[in-house]
């Protein structure tokens, strides 16, 4: 999907694999519960900068204060490259059913001194987060302001596994459980 007024698309998630990333100019699209376009809902505008136009103007309009600090811990500890693969099990989406990929990920050379930055959130409804975050390697930015996802799963923030799925899909190619609506779908 892309986001309005950005000619950019959507992130769908990472965990450490930034190789193929650093090539890539945009990211693959996301889709929302029902197979809409989960930007369509979206409460603000984001531009090509990283920043929002239209309503909200402050970055966490419509979370909490530890909503936000939440959501940037799910996104820096998923995409940093010594996180265990339990720990990023517990800040993905349907986390357990992408263990086959975080262990993966977690042994390729490629993805080691991975970090990410988190610069906006915005609430997209009481479920659903707009996030966008930069990805860097070895301290230099490989992938910036990015727009991705974070879902509330079970009363925790967790970074949308659709913004993972595109991640992968840049770095060479989704696995099947991509394709299941339980760890990609957006709540509404």
């Amino acid at each position: 999907m892309i986001l309005p007024g950005t000619g950019r698309v959507a992130a769908r998630r990472c965990a450490p694999l930034v190789a193929t990333v650093v090539l890539a100019a945009s990211v693959a699209g996301c889709t929302g519960s029902k197979g809409t376009s989960a930007a369509s809902s979206s409460p603000a505008t984001v531009t090509s900068g990283g920043t929002t136009s239209g309503s909200p103007s402050a970055s966490s309009a419509g979370l909490s204060a530890s909503d936000v600090v939440a959501i940037k811990k799910a996104y820096t500890t998923l995409i940093d490259s010594t996180t265990s693969t339990a720990d990023s099990i517990a800040v993905l989406q349907d986390g357990a059913a992408f263990k086959d990929t975080l262990d993966a990920q977690a042994k390729s050379p490629q993805a080691q001194d991975t970090t990410a930055t988190v610069s906006r959130v915005t609430a997209q409804s009481p479920n659903t987060a707009v996030v966008i975050f930069t990805i860097l390697l070895k301290g230099s930015q490989v992938l910036k302001d990015t727009p991705g996802f974070a879902v509330r799963e079970n009363g925790r923030w967790k970074v949308a596994g659709g913004t993972f799925c595109g991640l992968l899909t840049l770095n060479g190619g989704a696995p099947p459980v991509c394709k299941t609506a339980a760890a990609t779908a957006l709540p509404g």
